[in-house]
């Protein structure tokens, strides 16, 4: 019976293994991302008392008019605190916590795919800060890389150690500019092998990786939010030993992770980008690791082509031949041999990890039983 069970056991994995392989895509990750993946929203709680200030409504109308504010990943919830019996407990929680007594009030959180419900910031609103809340230099300059077609655009937030931050920097510049050699010289693709998804060019899977370092100081004032940013998600690797850090950011503005300076070797950057330049295992997003920032780039209207770039983004001429779309997100057309192959393959790698779980799941309450 055991030899019964292992083949079995056997027989299920590999059924599973092929069924998850069928979720794969062969479009590498980060131009899939950049493709297909909105970025997650962070929920803002605009909180005023009776009327919004006249400072409060010129901050409405950047969010709401501006093309900066508009184009940013926050989503904004108006609240009116002397409503006091209309209130939903989220609100009043807020209420409870941090008492605000100056208006207009903000609490940003982080979007859902972080975790639970955890406070990104708090504070009085001002037009000075509500600019600096979605857009900074350093912001504005990854997704500028991003968009000439970098795979992805490492921030290095330096440690104020001039020595030390140098030293590790070569390191990281190093280790990139040799991965960037290494992955471009691997051998030509295989004409017969997977085909891209409908919507996606030939020349997506041949795309030349590229890859460069942005510096900053953590002490920018300009850079106060984007430092905030990382360091609540991350308290540990924002201490001082860990510094300097390095934080590769690719798709849509997504921190894929922050990589402590004891970490910033070979073995840890490999994974890295050999995991952006892999096939994309995963086409859902949420399954995929990372956080995206809060930003303001409209990043749909850059890449299929509808937006009429300013001096900073400047065109898209290191993405390769993507076709502008006449829809918002490209769609392939249901009746055509692709779309219907990857249709049938999505399903039986459901219904194959359905047969996966339920076999494991017999084998283990059969041996509890005989026990």
């Amino acid at each position: 019976m055991l030899i019964k069970n292992k083949i079995f056991l056997l027989i299920s994995v590999l059924i599973s293994l092929w069924g998850i392989n069928s979720f794969s895509c062969a479009v590498p990750v980060y131009r899939y991302g950049l493709e297909r993946w909105e970025p997650d929203f962070y929920p803002m709680f605009f909180l005023y008392d009776k009327e919004v200030t006249s400072e409060g409504k010129e901050i409405l109308d950047f969010f709401e008019n501006n093309q900066t504010g508009k184009s940013s990943n926050l989503r904004i919830c108006k609240v009116d605190i002397s409503k006091k019996t209309n209130l939903a407990d989220d609100v009043k929680q807020i209420l409870d916590k941090f008492k605000p007594d100056k208006f207009p009030y903000a609490v940003i959180y982080y979007p859902e795919p972080a975790g639970n419900r955890i406070v990104f910031w708090n504070g009085k609103l001002t037009v000075e800060n509500a600019h600096l809340l979605v857009e900074s230099p350093v912001r504005r300059e990854v997704a500028r890389r991003i968009l000439s077609g970098e795979c992805a655009a490492w921030i290095f937030m330096e440690s104020g150690n001039k020595e030390k931050d140098n030293s590790i920097y070569e390191k990281l510049s190093s280790e990139l500019k040799s991965l960037e050699k290494e992955l471009n010289n691997r051998p030509t693709r295989d004409p017969d092998a997977e085909k891209p998804p409908s919507g996606f060019d030939e020349d997506v899977m041949s795309l030349p990786v590229k890859t460069s370092i942005i510096r900053m100081s953590k002490e920018d004032p300009a850079e106060k939010y984007l430092v905030n940013l990382v360091a609540k998600i991350a308290p540990e690797k924002m201490e001082a030993k860990n510094f300097p850090v390095a934080i590769p950011v690719f798709s849509r503005g997504r921190m894929l992770d922050i990589v402590a300076a004891d970490k910033i070797n070979h073995k840890e950057i490999s994974a890295i980008m050999n995991f952006l330049v892999g096939e994309c295992s995963c086409e859902a997003k949420a399954m995929n690791p990372g956080v995206d920032m809060l930003m303001s780039v409209d990043w749909e209207a850059f890449v299929f082509g509808k937006l009429v770039v300013d001096q900073e983004l400047p065109p898209l001429q290191g993405l390769g031949n993507i076709k502008p779309a006449s829809a918002k997100v490209p769609t392939s057309d249901p009746s055509s041999p692709t779309a219907i192959s990857h249709g049938w393959k999505i399903l039986i790698g459901i219904v194959s990890a359905l047969i996966f779980s339920f076999l494991v799941s017999a084998i283990f309450f059969e041996k509890i039983i005989k026990k």
